[in-house]
């Protein structure tokens, strides 16, 4: 799917392996996450154009193999097409664009002689629309489900896909604070909504963190300390983040870290209502320095001074 400015930072994360071992054990049934060999996992090409929908697909698409217990003739690699889906509204047309995305990416496939139908067969897929939109997604998971109801004898013609939903903020916010994984406390904190649940759920992730093997630990506090910021500058808790370590701040410092920074965005808030009032008052109305500082019980000095700047 085309890029979107807030999900750079989903394709960020789930451009490494660790964060897709972490989705597949920690969000996906047990009978799939089970049976495959994560340390097989290996990032594919996902660029591509579909014509139905006229648009440019850049979603991770990974392959991984099957362990070979659970392998059935060649059917020892998996891919997985990750699809980072975040609207404020879920899509009706999902079920038709997975679909679609589907089969053009087994076109790019054959297109690029990845494989040859006369003796391969078309890999397996794995679709997962990952969601993190405010209202809860009500569209069907499964194509069938878009189509009328059909007669027994003509089921068998039809075509049959279902993908896998996580519609983040709908998760359990019990159990994602008991799932092991690190990637909990990213689906935990795109619930926060305001300032204080925001410092929550970074201190779960740091407390996530700190059960983590020493030599994980350093390459997933830098994944996640970037996440963070990029979460913090995307959302609407303008807190800046470009100075503070989240990993390694405690819980006390991170509040009062937040709080400050709470302030001091009100405080800027102020300023510039402030400007504006002034600035339409003298625009609008005609009102002199004088005449504004009594309406807005302002010196005249500083009054002044903000028009100036405006006739630079």
């Amino acid at each position: 799917m085309s890029s979107k400015p807030h999900d750079t930072g989903y394709k960020e994360l789930f451009s490494h392996p660790e964060f897709v071992r972490e989705l597949m054990l920690g969000f996906v049934p047990a009978q799939i996450s089970q049976i495959l060999d994560y340390d097989t996992l290996k990032l594919q090409p996902g660029y591509y154009i579909t014509p139905l929908f006229q648009e440019k697909i850049e979603d991770c698409v990974w392959s991984i193999q099957i362990l070979p217990d659970f392998c059935k003739d060649e059917a020892s690699e998996i891919f997985l097409f990750i699809l980072l889906e975040f609207q404020s509204r879920d899509d009706k047309t999902m079920p038709l664009r997975m679909l679609h995305y589907t089969a053009s990416f087994y076109h790019q496939l054959i297109k690029e002689k990845a494989l040859n139908l006369r003796k391969d067969k078309l890999p397996l897929v794995f679709p997962c629309v990952l969601y993190n939109g405010d209202d809860a997604w009500k569209t069907p998971v499964s194509f069938h489900k878009l189509l009328p109801t059909t007669p027994s004898f003509l089921k068998k013609y039809q075509v049959q896909q279902t993908y896998f939903l996580i519609d983040e903020k709908r998760l359990d916010a019990q159990a994602l604070e008991e799932n092991p994984f690190l990637l909990s406390g990213v689906f935990n904190i795109e619930q926060a909504d305001d300032d204080e649940s925001a410092i929550q759920a970074l201190t779960l992730i740091q407390r996530k963190l700190a059960s983590y093997p020493a030599h994980q630990r350093e390459r997933f506090a830098k994944l996640m300390n970037r996440w963070v910021k990029f979460f913090l500058f995307k959302s609407a808790l303008d807190i800046d983040s470009e100075n503070i370590d989240f990993m390694e701040e405690s819980p006390m410092s991170l509040r009062k870290y937040v709080l400050r920074q709470r302030e001091e965005g009100r405080e800027q808030g102020r300023l510039e209502g402030m400007r504006e009032a002034i600035i339409n008052l003298h625009r609008n109305m005609k009102l002199a320095a004088e005449q504004i500082a009594a309406v807005l019980q302002l010196p005249v000095e500083k009054v002044e001074r903000i028009l100036a700047e405006k006739m630079q």
